[in-house]
């Protein structure tokens, strides 16, 4: 549900409860509601951050993943030739899922993708300028070197972690 993305400790879930009370039986609020609204997006916020940091370092122990500039890199196949740089044109394929397993964009069942690599996530740029044509990477990605703290609705949420898996098929200049 909704409500389990806080975790809240039994002395929180008792707080809660009690201001629903409170609103119910129209008592005068202990908190305002600016406070109360604050301090629920800060810990939102904060356990949000735990469960990324925490998958992040689960992820990191993993065979094969290395830490580049804040992301975890993996190699799955090696590539051939010269790396892309930022002002390239790629075409990729690639699936993106989040720390559910839930794959939320794929282009492995439709055409592959081109961009300019200075144009898409900063976690994208750091990874595909290390691949070569052929080359398969899975890039784990924190929120800040993804879409930040808007994220992608309605798919991806403020900060979240997400890994890409990417073949990258062509650099096309």
């Amino acid at each position: 549900s909704d409500i389990a993305v806080f975790r809240l400790s039994p002395g929180e879930l008792a707080f809660v409860i009690e201001g629903l009370k409170d609103g119910v039986t129209a008592a005068a609020p202990k908190v305002r509601r600016e406070e109360f609204t604050e301090a629920v997006g800060l810990l939102l916020k904060a356990r949000r951050d735990e469960r990324g940091a925490s998958y992040l370092k689960i992820v990191a122990a993993e065979p094969g993943y290395v830490p580049h500039m804040g992301i975890l890199i993996k190699k799955v196949r090696e590539g051939k030739g010269p790396l892309p740089q930022a002002a390239d044109k790629v075409k990729i394929h690639y699936q993106a899922t989040r720390m559910d397993g839930k794959v939320f964009e794929s282009t492995l069942k439709k055409a592959p993708i081109s961009f300019k690599l200075d144009t898409v996530i900063r976690c994208w740029r750091q990874g595909i300028e290390r691949m070569q044509v052929g080359g398969k990477t899975i890039l784990v990605c924190p929120g800040d070197s993804a879409f930040g703290e808007t994220g992608k609705p309605p798919h991806v949420g403020p900060g979240e972690v997400l890994t890409f898996e990417i073949e990258l098929l062509a650099i096309e200049k």
